[in-house]
């Protein structure tokens, strides 16, 4: 089979006018037995083959491989007349030929026929459009083709339109081209560089490139197009003053700032601003006009965030190296006194022109600024610590030239006088007071002495003498003082126990003794008697003597001197515990027992305390006390042996005894005592005009219960006690405890009235509590009366009296005050009754 190749043109005759497009079509089938590629070659006769003259192209140029049988399309496209003349006919060979085999090609002919140009000469932009920012140099490049049979002279001429400047075509506006051969096009750039800083508007402009040559043509050739400047630049503003002082006498309430903005774009533009506040009330902002007319700014509130959004602030119509400002007005009212404060607003700007709002090339220099209101008082700051340094002047005169009405520091303790007529008080001030008892209220209080070197911790009215009182102090002494005359009358204290401090007081009812308890765990006898104070004593020094009571091995008495008289005597414990009460009982025709208390909650009696004799050890059996009542050394003290066997049988019946009283919680029996347990009040309550009621003892503590115990029971328990020192062993002792009435928190006082139809207490949670109790020691009610409250207080003290229709208490108070509370009953006969016939 013979290889071959066929070639077919579109037609067999054309026609080509310069200027003009020109192109015919061929097609190309591959009937060969291989895979081949081929071109298309055109010649035209008298033409040099190696002439240089690009006068067609085809496309493709080369075509891809196509199987056997497979047909390639070409385009050939003229774009120049291959040789001069016009109206002449040329005939064209074109050759289809294998690259792979030159010797397979096929050929055919076509008639081109040559008409003269419309146009001998044409001018052509490369880019309709040309785009660019101020300063950039941007290029306009021109085709100029010859059409014509001759060599032409030309020269281009920019003209520009729509206020585009001449003087951004950089190097002038003509070209000159000195040849240009007839189909063969030049090039020719023009260079246009837009100004900066606004002086090239951001917009399109047109121009016009135009041509002259050597030959008449007529019209002249030109050629239109578009120049785009894009936007382009900055935005310059600021804020004068950015931090300003709202201040002086003078009722000024609002100040202004004034924003300057200054266009160095190159576009007219609108600004608007968005100002931003972190508060929680918004403030007065307004614009004011250059006329003074003030436009409110609309506000957003944010609760979120507590801020404010102020919107409605804007620049209009800012042409490019335009300066514009306007005022913004902030107004404040302003307080007459405190510190002042300081307003924050931050200011951010952004264009309007929603064509441009994302452009990046237009930047408004600063992004944000913060500009500050620093409002001053109407009085100022200095002046107002000059007249409140003037008023503690004058209120510390005050205070140092005007009699207190009320302890500075708190109350210690309280007491009424045997009608309670009269309330000593002992504060941690150093302070003692007495105060009037007028109607309703205290009388302002007068001062019986400031001058103590410590804290007042208890205060006491000497029973036989309401003008007598004695206070113990923090420093270990007992002072002793008349409130008539307001002077100190003695002062008691052990050298070697210098700053033990007092914190139990009780006199006993006839005046004689003096009981102390002390943080050391002491507990002293003072026998005022053997002193012959007389109120007009110096202060009382002693020393000690050791002696054998019979306390021993849980204690060890001492006796008191002062100048070899006996005063009084010491009780020491071998294990001591600190003592925060005591209290009396002198029950007639009874031991005299006292009873003290304190750290651990522990609770202890000591029974006939004012014996004085030294205990001598007990006698083994009767016969060893017959036998001492037979012998000689008895005969100086008895005339008989019968008086020395009574007498010293009753002298062995009233020795000196001392017991532990278990103390525990009923609800709480599994809990154990540790040093920051503490029984914090003692009182008793004894029989009166001989009426039939249970003696009763009262006890708080730090675990917010309050306990009443029949004492009654207590005593027959100490008399089948053989007594030693040991725990006494007493059941249905207790009759009642609690501890709702001060909502669990230590109970600090409790005092019982004198006929022992009311129980008084008070605590940290700063309630003064009244409890009835019934003919059987227990309480009426299990819900007391709230008498007073303050909150947040903690209070220390309570006293009762009881009359025929009243009952008197009173107490410490907040502001370390010290109160009355007068509260009216029907009839206290009643209370009284309700005993005697039991």
């Amino acid at each position: 089979m013979i290889d071959f190749v066929r070639l077919e043109l579109e037609s067999q005759y054309i026609k080509y006018q310069p200027g003009s497009p020109g192109y015919f079509k061929a097609y190309v089938t591959n009937y060969s037995q291989d895979f081949y590629s081929f071109y298309l070659d055109i010649m035209i006769p008298g033409l040099d083959p190696e002439s240089q003259i690009k006068w067609y192209s085809t496309k493709p140029e080369v075509a891809t491989k196509k199987p056997p049988g497979a047909t390639t399309e070409f385009t050939v496209n003229i774009h120049r007349s291959p040789r001069s003349g016009y109206e002449n006919l040329l005939d064209l060979t074109v050759r289809a030929i294998a690259i792979e085999n030159p010797q397979l090609l096929a050929t055919e002919t076509l008639t081109l026929k040559l008409e003269a140009p419309i146009k001998p000469l044409v001018l052509e932009l490369l880019h309709s459009k040309v785009q660019g920012y101020p300063g950039e140099i941007l290029e306009i490049p021109v085709k100029v083709s010859n059409y014509s049979q001759d060599v032409m002279a030309v020269n281009l001429t920019f003209q520009g339109e729509d206020k585009l400047d001449p003087n951004w075509i950089i190097n002038g506006t003509t070209k000159q081209i000195t040849e240009l051969n007839p189909g063969e096009p030049q090039f020719v750039t023009f260079e246009c560089q837009p100004p900066e800083e606004g002086k090239a508007l951001s917009k399109t402009y047109s121009f016009r490139i135009m041509a002259q040559t050597d030959r008449v043509i007529q019209p002249e050739p030109e050629v239109s197009g578009k120049l785009e400047v894009l936007l382009k630049g900055i935005i310059n503003w600021e804020c004068e003053p950015t931090d300003q002082v709202l201040s002086g006498i003078r009722l000024n309430n609002s100040v202004n700032y004034k924003i300057q903005l200054y266009n160095y774009s190159n576009m007219i533009q609108d600004i608007n601003f968005d100002i931003f506040e972190r508060t929680k009330k918004p403030h007065h902002l307004t614009i004011l006009s250059e006329e003074g007319k003030e436009q409110k700014l609309f506000v957003e509130y944010d609760e979120q965030q507590s801020s404010c959004l102020y919107t409605g602030f804007y620049f209009q119509t800012i042409y490019p190296e335009e300066l514009s400002s306007q005022k913004l007005k902030v107004s404040q009212v302003r307080s007459w006194l405190g510190m002042g404060k300081k307003l924050q607003f931050n200011l951010k700007p952004y264009l309007l022109n929603q064509d441009y709002e994302d452009n990046t090339s237009v930047f408004i220099k600063p992004e944000a600024q913060t500009i500050t209101l620093d409002v001053k008082p109407i009085i100022p700051f200095w002046l107002q610590l000059l007249i409140l340094l003037l008023m503690l002047l004058l209120g510390a005169l005050w205070w140092l030239l005007t009699p207190k009405n009320h302890h500075t520091e708190p109350v210690n303790s309280v007491a009424f006088d045997g009608k309670a007529n009269t309330v000593i008080s002992g504060s941690s001030d150093r302070s003692i007071r007495y105060w009037q008892v007028e109607v309703n209220q205290l009388e302002p209080p007068q001062v019986i002495t400031d001058k103590n070197e410590k804290a007042v911790r208890v205060v006491r009215f000497l029973p036989k003498d309401n003008q007598q009182v004695a206070a113990g102090l923090e420093t270990g002494e007992i002072n002793l003082w008349n409130i008539t005359n307001q002077q100190r009358q003695g002062t008691l204290y052990i050298d070697e126990n210098k700053n033990d401090r007092v914190f139990g007081l009780e006199f006993t009812k006839d005046s004689r003794y003096l009981l102390s308890g002390h943080g050391s765990g002491m507990v002293r006898v003072w026998d005022l008697e053997a002193i012959d104070y007389g109120w007009n004593s110096s202060n009382i020094g002693t020393r000690k003597e050791k002696q054998q009571s019979g306390l021993e091995p849980l204690a060890e008495t001492y006796d008191l001197y002062k100048d070899n008289q006996r005063i009084g005597r010491e009780l020491i414990f071998k294990q001591p515990f600190a003592l925060l009460t005591l209290t009396i009982s002198e029950r007639r025709n009874k031991p005299q027992l006292v009873f003290f208390a304190g750290q651990y909650n522990k609770l202890a009696i000591w029974e006939n305390w004012k014996n004085w004799e030294n205990w001598n050890p007990p006698y083994e059996d009767k016969n060893e006390m017959e036998d001492y009542c037979y012998s000689y050394d008895s005969y100086p003290k008895y005339d008989t042996e019968d008086a020395c066997l009574v007498a010293e049988t009753l002298k062995n019946k009233n020795r000196n005894k001392l017991y532990y009283f278990p103390y525990n919680w009923e609800d709480k029996r599994d809990k154990l005592i540790n040093q920051y347990n503490y029984i914090t009040s003692l009182a008793t309550h004894e029989e009166i005009d001989n009426t039939s009621f249970p003696n009763l003892l009262a006890s708080a503590d730090t675990e917010g219960y309050i306990t009443l115990w029949n004492l009654d029971k207590i005593r027959r328990c100490i008399e089948q006690s053989p007594g030693g020192g040991e725990i006494l062993n007493c059941s249905a002792v207790r009759r009642e405890q609690w501890n709702d009435g001060h909502k669990g928190q230590p109970v600090r006082t409790v005092a019982l009235s004198q006929n022992g139809c009311y129980l008084a207490s008070t605590g940290d949670d700063g309630r003064v509590m009244l409890w009835s109790l019934n003919p059987n020691g227990e309480r009426v009610t299990k819900k007391g009366k709230v008498v007073a409250q303050f909150s947040e207080t903690r209070l220390n003290s309570v006293d009762i009296k009881t009359f025929d229709r009243e009952i008197r208490l009173t107490f410490d108070g907040e502001n370390h005050y010290v109160n009355i509370k007068k509260i009216k009953i029907k009839n206290m006969e009643d209370c009284m009754n309700k005993r005697r016939t039991r």
